[in-house]
């Protein structure tokens, strides 16, 4: 028999969600949903919108209406079928509705749920038991913290254990928990007793403010899908006490079950982990609504009661590092902003069938219109990884190949599959170590990659000559699929060998003149292949953009000098070095901070000491965007000067650095190679520096000593890039393209 997945609440939020991910997978799913939210909460929440989508949606899915307190009806189901996932996600949810009618909160959030762990152990105890839970199992513990009042929200004392958020080790004992808290408790700590006395596989997951587009939420449940309804329908929303400054982590419902993969994956025994949006995605009342409203374009009409709920919390925040330790591939894909921007665009309010139909159209793109992309990558975050990373939100279905350069210490090409934000399959392939040959190894490995998982796309994107030059030798063998070549970079000089730099510019000709669209980053590009492009209107400038949503906004120490780079001898970083101790002269407090990772890094290291300036000069390099860009918020001066000799390596390129420099609300000073030079100048981001060492040295004497034009500087820096978000700037790409 055909393992299967079950999921309880499946056409809640959660449960739903569940359902999507794994039918699309491919997986046989048994959802169990009788529709109590109606009988908890009214006809606005109910959920039986949500299932006629799924079973209209997937064959692969089979729905049953029954009552998981049915322990006769409950048994059946797990005779009938094999499975090797059970996902329970449901349950009463609600403080204010377990005291009105305990003994049914407590027969459905806990003996609901024995009854399920007994089938599971009973008919299939090889499986994996995943446990929604809530962070109510702590009862008003957090309320005992140390708290601080500030403008708009609740705050934890700074040096409290708990500042990172709520961990694990927070006490169930000796708080009021509500009758709902009190069910889930039970449940809880009987789905743990299950995994460590039976030895099954087992995890709970105690969940923060769980919500999505799909959460239909009530004034009882579903704090930001239910503000978000009432100020979009005009609709009274009523703050219930702590003046509206209580604060809670959210996390979106496709990251909460990307962490449930991640287990089933990789089971553990009797687990149990706090999962929420932590410092990642949180908000309080008041900035929600002021969110919200932005995003909406209307004030809502909000009434305060004095009177706060039993057992609410004033602040809870999750630490979820127990989780990340545990499976490090984890990571978050929503925001804050970004889950409150998609439930305003898609959230189940006013009219649900559209919603519905948005659903259904999203999954149904993914399953006949996958993209597949290949690309060259090094160790530092680059307009490849901005791509997938925007993919994975935004396609449901798509294949993503990633060769590294041979001077790079990634050891093996990739080819990474894909399926509604999850990665789904991954396959590798050690890298050659003589240049040529890795140049066509990787051309033949993208099309082998191409013909074994991607042979349906409808769109092709190489990202780089080589890679096009794959989907135009795929084309040629009679695949049918549109081809983007998106260049990121181009140089007059690539190779010291002339055959090999001959060539480089061949192809890069060839790949213009036949896709589809062209990409561009800078006007310098765009301009340079207008010449051989066949459609002067499929030839876009798709400028660097940067992760604008992990940006903090902070004020940084003017005295610390940045660069950010791949270190390659190309870039301008020793000559920095060179130029700091006359630097420290100008200012005795200066320092450098370089960031990146590559072959050049031991040199530069070497570098450091002969100048005796080790103590100046801080090497950081991070794989996280949100700890990079933390890290470069602190700094004070942008930094992307070239050497002469070696600036035309720059000359057409629009360095994402530069632009991630200026988000931060740091000056700038460039070399007059780079094509932003231009902008520097005219819009007053920074200064250019008219030649290397004595150019840097009077750039950085001009801005310490003006202090207006440096505060100037920094602020118009922040506003030239404050509309070039990556999901903006990849949105407006195929927008254009119009090929999907």
């Amino acid at each position: 028999m055909k393992k299967k997945v079950l999921v309880t609440g499946s056409a809640g939020l959660i449960g739903s969600e569940a359902v999507r991910f794994f039918c699309s997978i491919g997986r046989n799913v048994v959802g169990i949903d009788n529709n109590m939210r109606k009988y908890f909460f009214g006809e606005d929440a109910s959920t039986e919108w949500n299932r006629q989508i799924l079973e209209n949606q997937f064959k692969n899915y089979a729905h049953y209406n029954i009552d998981i307190r049915n322990q006769k009806d409950i048994e059946e189901i797990f005779a009938q079928n094999q499975f090797d996932l059970i996902i329970h996600a449901a349950a009463q949810p609600s403080h204010d509705w377990a005291a009105t009618e305990p003994i049914t909160d407590f027969s459905i959030n806990a003996t609901g749920t024995l009854i399920l762990l007994e089938a599971f152990k009973k008919h299939c105890p090889e499986a994996v038991f995943i446990f929604t839970s809530t962070n109510k199992v702590y009862g008003d513990t957090p309320n005992k913290l140390p708290l601080l009042e500030l403008d708009s929200r609740y705050e934890i004392d700074p040096t409290h254990a708990y500042k990172h958020g709520i961990d694990e080790t927070m006490t169930l004992d000796n708080s009021k928990h509500s009758v709902f808290g009190a069910s889930k408790v039970a449940a809880d700590v009987m789905v743990q007793e299950y995994g460590r006395y039976f030895n099954l596989r087992t995890t709970v997951f105690r969940g923060g403010c769980l919500t999505g587009p799909s959460h239909s939420g009530t004034q009882q449940h579903g704090f930001l899908a239910y503000l978000i309804k009432c100020i979009a329908e005009g609709v009274t929303y009523t703050i219930f006490g702590y003046k509206g400054k209580q604060v809670r982590d959210n996390i979106h419902s496709s990251d909460l079950i990307s962490a449930f993969y991640e287990v089933y994956k990789s089971p553990r025994i009797g687990e149990v982990y706090n999962m929420g949006g932590s410092r990642f995605s949180n908000i309080s009342m008041k900035e929600a609504i002021e969110k919200v409203e932005g995003f909406l374009g209307r004030k809502g009409a909000i009434n305060y009661s004095e009177k706060n709920r039993e057992g609410d919390h004033i602040w809870y925040i999750s630490d979820v590092s127990k989780f990340k330790k545990h499976y490090p591939n984890w990571d978050y894909k929503y925001n804050v902003d970004a889950l409150i921007e998609e439930i305003c665009e898609m959230g189940h309010f006013s009219r649900p069938q559209i919603v519905g139909s948005s659903l259904v159209s999203e999954i149904q793109v993914g399953t006949n219109d996958q993209i597949f992309v290949s690309a060259h990558v090094t160790e530092v975050f680059g307009h490849v990884q901005a791509l997938k990373a925007y993919l994975i939100k935004k396609f449901p279905r798509f294949v993503f190949v990633e060769h590294p350069f041979l001077y790079t210490t990634i050891p093996s090409s990739k080819a990474s599959a894909f399926g509604n934000n999850l990665l789904l399959q991954e396959k590798s392939k050690q890298k050659p170590q003589m240049e040529l040959f890795s140049y066509i190894n990787n051309v033949l490995l993208t099309m082998y990659w191409f013909v074994k998982n991607g042979r349906d796309s409808k769109v092709f994107i190489g990202i780089n000559s080589l890679n096009a030059l794959a989907g135009l030798a795929l084309r040629l063998l009679g695949f049918n699929f549109k081809l983007i070549y998106y260049a990121v970079d181009y140089t007059e000089h690539r190779f010291k060998s002339a055959w090999l730099n001959n060539m480089y510019h061949f192809i890069d000709r060839l790949c213009t003149r036949y896709a589809d669209y062209v990409w561009n980053t800078s006007e310098r590009m765009q301009k340079l292949r207008a010449t051989f492009v066949r459609t002067p209107s499929h030839n876009l400038l798709v400028p660097s953009g940067v992760n604008l949503d992990k940006i903090v906004s902070k004020t940084g120490d003017k005295n610390v000098l940045v660069i950010s780079e791949h270190l390659t001898e190309l870039k301008g970083i020793n000559f920095v070095i060179e130029s700091l101790p006359k630097i420290i002269e100008l200012n005795p407090q200066a320092r450098l901070m370089i960031m990146g990772v590559g072959p050049y890094q031991e040199e530069l290291k070497r570098n450091v000491s002969k100048f005796g300036i080790g103590d100046r000069v801080e090497f950081f390099s991070s794989a996280s965007p949100d700890v990079y860009l933390d890290k470069l918020g602190n700094c004070g001066i942008g930094l992307a000067v070239y050497d002469e000799k070696r600036a035309k390596t720059a000359y057409y390129a629009d360095p994402i650095a530069i632009k991630e420099y200026m988000a931060c609300g740091l000056p700038v000073v460039v070399s007059k190679s780079l094509w932003i030079s231009e902008e520097v100048t005219n819009k007053q981001l920074g200064i250019v520096a008219e030649n290397f060492v004595e150019g840097l040295v009077v750039a950085l004497h001009e801005l310490w000593k003006n202090e207006l034009l440096f505060k100037s500087c920094a602020e118009n820096a922040r506003n030239y890039v404050k509309n070039l978000a990556w999901k903006d700037v990849f949105d407006k790409a195929f927008y254009n393209t119009k090929v999907v």
